[in-house]
C-alpha cells in the first residue's frame, strides 16, 4: 500500500519548539537526503547533505530569532518532510 508507505516516511520528530538554535530532528533519513532550512522569505540559511543512514541529527546552528522553515528531501529532490521551527534567544 503506497499510503502506508508515505506515512511511514513521514515520520520524522524536531523538537524542542521554539528552542535557541539547537535542535534535533530524529526519524529515518537516508544516505544522499537534504536537510535545508530557510528563512519565511524564502533565504536558505543552512544546508546539510547526510552521508549516512542516521536516526538522529542535532542542529546547532546560530540563528536570529524568528521562524524558520526546515525540509527534508530525498535524492530526488522531492520533499519527505516541511515543519516550521522557532528560534527564540
Amino acid at each position: 500500500n503506497l499510503g502506508m508507505e508515505e506515512t511511514e516516511k513521514q515520520r520524522i520528530e524536531l523538537f524542542p519548539i521554539p528552542n535557541e538554535g539547537k535542535f534535533t530532528i530524529q526519524g529515518e533519513f537516508n544516505k544522499g537526503e537534504t536537510i535545508q532550512i530557510f528563512q519565511l522569505d524564502g533565504k536558505l540559511v543552512y544546508e546539510e547533505q547526510i552521508t549516512q543512514e542516521n536516526i538522529e541529527i542535532q542542529l546547532h546552528l546560530n540563528l536570529n530569532s524568528g521562524t524558520y522553515l526546515v525540509i527534508l528531501s530525498d535524492i530526488n529532490h522531492q520533499i519527505v518532510y516541511r515543519n516550521k521551527v522557532v528560534i527564540l534567544k
